[in-house]
């Protein structure tokens, strides 16, 4: 609750009634994760990877479920609106971003 009421405080001044919501009716990632990941996940369920994201582990292998990607105005690069499954990840780390249809066998669908 302190570091919600911090960085709502930062971007949406005071705004205690949202942070209050929030940590209401929202649950935690932890608890929410094995029901995100089994929603959006198509991988086997018994690998690492699924682990470390159904545990929000931060020393695990970096999964980032991106929402939105924002190109620059040169489009040389984006900038992408995601949720951090597992890992962790520092400002200007550079990722591979995996489409919808990317598989072991096909990389097509992959920019990195």
């Amino acid at each position: 609750r302190p570091l919600l009421r911090l960085v709502c405080g930062k971007f949406l001044g005071d705004f205690n009634g949202f942070v209050n919501m929030c940590v209401e009716h929202i649950r935690s990632p932890l608890d929410n994760a094995k029901t995100k990941v089994d929603h959006i996940y198509t991988g086997p369920n018994t690998s690492k990877i699924y682990d470390d994201m159904i545990n929000c582990d931060q020393e695990g292998l970096l999964m980032v479920h991106s929402s939105k990607m924002y190109p620059t105005e040169d489009c040389t690069f984006f900038q992408v609106l995601g949720r951090v499954m597992s890992g962790t990840l520092h400002a200007g780390t550079d990722v591979r971003i995996l489409g919808e249809n990317y598989t072991l066998q096909d990389e097509e669908d992959s920019r990195g």
